[in-house]
């Protein structure tokens, strides 16, 4: 009797042991979301491309937000899995932002394996660690900060510097570097994806419908302009973004939705002014 209990209690530590080493190996990443006032106007879909991306390459993990500006605002952990990051992307879109930025709340224990950075460059960088253990990826949201030292601080910790203005440009036609790119993405509505919705390649017979869950994957040049239509939808026309993923909110009418039309003409008048 007494070897069955000792065997017994010997599986039971083994499977305890096993359980936590595998817990010990679950990849953690911190995120750590500017709240500050400066960061409030802003197209919040240009900083979820980049998580999204993030995302689809590491599928599955533990993450750490902490939203911040003068002071840390909320702790949260999220647990991702398969990619799925809707309940991180709700909490996010309820952000309330306020007060300025402070680095140094930043990067403090406990320490994990990646760590994310959203923010507009507005805290004093002589706050940011000028040593590294685990690599920072910033994600710069703004167009007029000093994307210098937002990069040299990247990949200085072994990371990566990502701005989705620079993504938001459209590639100019007829350029001499034509490459290919995988698209991929998400049709939805109000109510949520879309099914059967068509993509087509704008001068080339290149045409795909979006699955039940609304998802597309394509392989386009990355000068080519997309068409995405649905019946009782307006339809959409856009640019390839250089990250490689675009999702695609529809909403109900009949007119066309030129996104290449409107970022030129916005270009153009900010030229002129």
């Amino acid at each position: 009797m007494s070897v069955l209990i000792k065997s017994s209690l010997y599986l039971v530590l083994l499977l305890s042991f096993q359980l936590s080493f595998a817990q010990s190996q679950q990849k953690e990443v911190t995120l750590y979301w500017d709240a500050s006032f400066s960061m409030q106007d802003r197209n919040l879909e240009n900083d979820f491309e980049l998580l999204n991306r993030y995302f689809i390459e590491n599928n599955e993990l533990l993450l750490h937000l902490v939203t911040f500006s003068n002071e840390i605002n909320l702790k949260e952990d999220f647990i991702i899995k398969e990619g799925n990051w809707l309940a991180l992307r709700k909490e996010l879109s309820q952000t309330l932002y306020d007060g300025s930025a402070s680095y140094n709340l930043l990067f403090k224990a406990p320490l994990s394996h990646e760590y994310i950075l959203v923010s507009d460059g507005g805290g004093y960088f002589k706050d940011l660690p000028k040593s590294f253990r685990n690599p920072v990826y910033v994600i710069n949201i703004r167009a007029s900060v000093n994307n210098a030292k937002l990069k040299h601080f990247a990949l200085a910790s072994g990371g990566d510097f990502l701005s989705p203005y620079l993504t938001m440009k459209p590639i100019v036609s007829g350029s001499a570097i034509s490459t290919h790119i995988e698209l991929s993405g998400v049709i939805s509505d109000e109510i949520g994806p879309l099914k059967d919705v068509t993509l087509q390649v704008i001068g080339s017979t290149i045409k795909q419908l979006t699955n039940a869950q609304g998802h597309y994957k394509i392989k386009v040049k990355q000068d080519a302009i997309l068409e995405y239509s649905f019946l009782g939808m307006r339809t959409i026309r856009s640019s390839v973004p250089q990250s490689g993923i675009k999702n695609i909110r529809m909403i109900s009418g009949n007119e066309l939705l030129d996104e290449v039309l409107v970022t030129v003409e916005k270009e153009k008048v900010e030229e002129i002014l």
